[in-house]
């Protein structure tokens, strides 16, 4: 019996210091707290989060909403001017040389228009551009040769050229004072419409 006392003694200890342990560690072992899944908002909290509409004005009793117009339909049509005709020339007279070196040139229409290289305009009536191209005709320019040419420095240098019935007659001309007289007389007759005062 002494000998159970003395084991049982022994061997308490032990058994007091394992039930201590075990104690201490159920007290520090601390379960996880289980996930907690967020609130699922309501149907009332969703429909307090959207604002409400505000509400259409009304109009006054009797007054009908104003109609919109339609705006007016402009329909824009261009028009081009006729054409001008060009009316072609009857005579152009070219006088250039000389010691002062001239270089002027004349266009003559039939209408008496009169137009020069320094883009001048002027007009002497109708008639007279018919005189002179019946003129022109008496004298036989038509038959006139092409080119009257002569060795001067200093000479005038005419060049005429005539329009009839839809053809050109062109002359070319030195003054060294030995042309024809009838080319002269027509030479002086042109000269006497475009610069009579020269």
């Amino acid at each position: 019996m002494d000998m159970k006392l003395n084991r049982t003694l022994r061997t308490a200890p032990i058994a007091i210091a394992a039930l201590v342990l075990m104690m201490v560690t159920n007290a520090c072992t601390v379960t996880p707290p289980s996930a907690v899944n967020p609130p699922t908002p309501t149907q009332a909290t969703a429909e307090a989060a959207t604002p409400d509409p505000m509400p259409l004005p009304t109009l006054p009793p009797g007054r009908a909403p104003r109609q919109i117009e339609t705006p007016i339909s402009v329909e824009i049509t261009t028009t081009r001017a006729p054409a001008k005709t060009v009316q072609p020339p009857t005579l152009v007279f070219q006088w250039r040389g000389g010691f002062v070196g001239r270089n002027d040139l004349w266009t003559i229409y039939a209408n008496g228009q009169i137009r020069n290289n320094k883009d001048q305009l002027f007009v002497v009536p109708p008639e007279t551009v018919t005189a002179l191209m019946q003129q022109l005709d008496s004298l036989g320019f038509y038959d006139f040769q092409d080119r009257y040419e002569a060795a001067c420095n200093d000479c005038f240098e005419y060049t005429i050229y005539a329009y009839k019935n839809g053809e050109r007659k062109a002359v070319y001309a030195i003054d060294n004072g030995a042309l024809p007289a009838p080319l002269m007389q027509a030479v002086k007759a042109i000269q006497d419409i475009v610069a009579p005062t020269t």
